[in-house]
């Protein structure tokens, strides 16, 4: 069985629900819960080529995209936007180019050594975020791994 259901984009974030189902008089209803995850697929950042992912020290610049983005230059952009990786700012960020709404950096990660910094298994998984510094709904991140 699978449903598809259209939602407004104020209603991004998860959501839980049921459904209830009866299947024959004799075998009785059941219900069926569930969470979901509503995302915005119109913004994506993605790294390039070797994929998002680097050490923990000494790390070297990544291609990173960021898609729907709302700007209409490449200064714009730069003048704007931040890369965050496990919540530290990136060590670098070189704005390359921008076609339609895809923005291009190369983007050099910092060194995950910080005292909050851990390592399960020799490698972390944190979020690597594209933002707006003035608008809080200007956001797009995806996983990001470290090893040591």
């Amino acid at each position: 069985v699978s449903f598809q259901i259209g939602v407004p984009r104020n209603l991004l974030g998860i959501w839980g629900g049921g459904i209830d189902l009866t299947l024959s008089p004799q075998v009785g209803q059941n219900q069926l819960s569930f969470s979901i995850a509503i995302v915005d697929d119109s913004k994506y950042v993605r790294c390039l080529g070797t994929g998002c992912m680097s050490p923990t020290t000494g790390g070297q610049a990544l291609n990173v995209s960021a898609k729907g983005m709302p700007y209409t230059s490449l200064a714009s952009a730069q003048s704007d936007l931040q890369v965050t990786v496990g919540g530290l700012p990136a060590k670098q960020v070189t704005f390359i180019s921008m076609q339609s709404n895809v923005v291009y950096m190369l983007v050099v990660p910092p060194d995950y050594t910080c005292a909050s910094c851990s390592l399960e298994d020799g490698s972390a998984v944190v979020s690597l975020v594209v933002a707006s510094l003035q608008d809080s709904s200007i956001s797009t991140s995806t996983d990001f791994s470290y090893w040591s």
